[in-house]
């Protein structure tokens, strides 16, 4: 019985890459835009959109990074292949963290093989998964998140959430509002003691 959960879970992956290949091929034009600054940051301009003018047009500077180190990797005729696959990956991730989590918060197999399976046959998962967009990214930071929270024993301050938190900020500018949110939970929920260690750290 004790390998029926990752047993679930693994069914729940496969389902996710099914309806991923059948839309692996779709594109958008907004990628190619981050992969420009990316490109530009590469060959040691900056990054910009075109060398010499100091103008920003990426929304995730994380995601432009993330760009540049597949540019350096794959080449500029792969990335969009490899920044699917990374999407593809990042949302696995998220799948297993919320299988993970539901399973500690309910202890209910049912439940949590539920969600994960909920999570995978998500369209909207699925397709922001393969736009080659920083969506995928910012959610398996904001699961990440979730799960330090959840895993954090009471009274003790978890050190990777202002991590995770920053990186958050740097994947979208809305993850400003939800890091401050979680921060303040956090610090919120330790013991005094812990707290002032936690800022001394």
């Amino acid at each position: 019985m004790k390998k029926v959960g990752p047993v679930c879970l693994l069914a729940a992956f496969a389902v996710f890459l099914g309806v991923a290949f059948t839309v692996f091929c779709r594109n958008t034009d907004d990628p190619f835009i981050t992969y420009r600054y990316a490109k530009n940051l590469v060959r040691g301009y900056g990054p910009v959109f075109n060398a010499g003018e100091r103008v920003e047009g990426f929304t995730s500077p994380l995601h432009m990074l993330v760009s540049a180190l597949l540019l350096l990797v794959v080449g500029q005729s792969h990335v969009l292949f490899a920044a699917k696959l990374f999407g593809i990956g990042c949302s696995l991730v998220a799948i297993g963290l919320v299988y993970s989590m539901i399973s500690q918060l309910l202890r209910s197999r049912l439940f949590s093989v539920a969600a994960a399976l909920l999570l995978a046959s998500n369209p909207w998962m699925v397709l922001s998964s393969v736009n080659g967009l920083e969506t995928a990214m910012t959610g398996m930071l904001v699961a990440i998140a979730a799960r330090l929270q959840i895993s954090q024993k009471a009274g003790h301050y978890s050190r990777g959430l202002p991590v995770v938190a920053f990186l958050i900020c740097a994947a979208r500018p809305e993850g400003f509002l939800l890091a401050v949110v979680m921060l303040v939970y956090a610090v919120w929920w330790t013991e005094p003691i812990s707290r002032r260690k936690a800022f001394r750290a």
